[in-house]
């Protein structure tokens, strides 16, 4: 793993590590790496009674704890887009020529680069089903989802909103929990945010946290290369499939 770090290293000015092991955690910072915010995990249930049906045979002390995850998840789990919201996939042969707004950087603000490149190779993925979506208000493309479904679980695996306004990002993080509600076999729809406004987006939306992985860098010359913190997603680590 070390050979294999120090070759692709040698390839590109900085590396980025975003959660890992116990025992990964306490090598990163001994071979260079150094902190750069943190990621949190966030979840929000979209069919909260799913739980409550699957829990059979649980004890009484349990249910009343059970009934009432699930009231509160039933708050969290409707759906309000505003008028002129709408989002409509983009097949895998339209991803070039979709003109997806992709992700600028700000001044408080380090983002990684998107592409259709990246977005086809998503979508190729063999172990989940991938699909991309584009974020529309009243005709116009404002942003982007990608979403990763697997064993009766979703992940927002990417997603952009050309606005720094909160209200727009949460008609897309709407728009995805409902596009993510269509799949009959899902439950709940997790997203990752490294960023305030993101962040205060998601918990708007109902999404409570559950996991927070420390982002970590690595650069190659002794001079910092980012003056601002980097925006992650679960498309720039193993999180949108494993």
């Amino acid at each position: 793993g070390m050979a294999i770090m120090r070759h692709v290293s040698s390839l590109t000015d900085v590396l980025v590590a975003i959660g890992g092991s116990e025992e990964t955690l306490s090598i990163l910072p001994a071979i260079g790496f150094r902190p750069n915010g943190v990621a949190t995990h966030y979840v929000r249930a979209l069919r909260p009674m799913r739980g409550l049906l699957a829990a059979t045979g649980v004890g009484r002390r349990a249910l009343p704890r059970l009934v009432s995850k699930g009231l509160q998840a039933s708050a969290t789990s409707r759906f309000r887009v505003g008028r002129g919201w709408t989002s409509r996939m983009v097949p895998r042969a339209e991803v070039r020529k979709a003109a997806l707004p992709l992700p600028r950087p700000t001044a408080d603000l380090a983002v990684l680069e998107r592409g259709p490149g990246l977005f086809e190779y998503a979508l190729d993925c063999p172990a989940v089903r991938m699909s991309l979506h584009a974020v529309e208000r009243d005709g116009k493309v404002c942003g982007y989802f990608l979403l990763a479904v697997a064993n009766g679980g979703a992940r927002m695996a990417d997603c952009w909103m050309d606005s720094v306004d909160a209200a727009d990002w949460r008609a897309l993080i709407e728009l995805a929990a409902l596009e993510t509600r269509r799949h009959g076999d899902v439950g709940s729809l997790v997203a990752l945010a490294s960023d305030p406004l993101l962040s205060q987006s998601l918990m708007d939306c109902g999404f409570v946290p559950s996991r927070v992985d420390p982002v970590q860098l690595l650069l190659r010359g002794r001079e910092p290369i980012l003056h601002a913190r980097l925006r992650v997603q679960m498309l720039d680590n193993d999180f949108a499939w494993l």
